[in-house]
């Protein structure tokens, strides 16, 4: 599948992406993780919200509130399973 797929048959899961794209940038920066390079989803290395930016602003309108409450629950259980654990 490439990513015009996704967007058209899965669009949820292409926010899901879209997140975790940026995610990956925020772990790099904060030198928690030693990356040769600035990991991108994208082939041709900008953010996935950007390379698809108008179907991201769709999705993201038609969606907003489920994103909203999914990225809650995922901060959830990561704080639960991993952040917990090391304080």
């Amino acid at each position: 599948m490439d990513w015009n797929e996704i967007i058209m048959e899965e669009p949820f899961s292409f926010l899901k992406a879209c997140f975790f794209d940026e995610q990956l940038r925020k772990v790099q920066k904060k030198g928690n993780k030693a990356m040769q390079s600035t990991p991108y989803f994208h082939y041709k290395r900008v953010p996935l919200k950007e390379a698809y930016f108008r179907d991201y602003q769709f999705i993201l309108k038609r969606y907003h509130n489920e994103y909203i409450k999914w990225i809650h629950q995922w901060e959830k259980f990561i704080n639960e399973k991993y952040i917990r654990l090391t304080s």
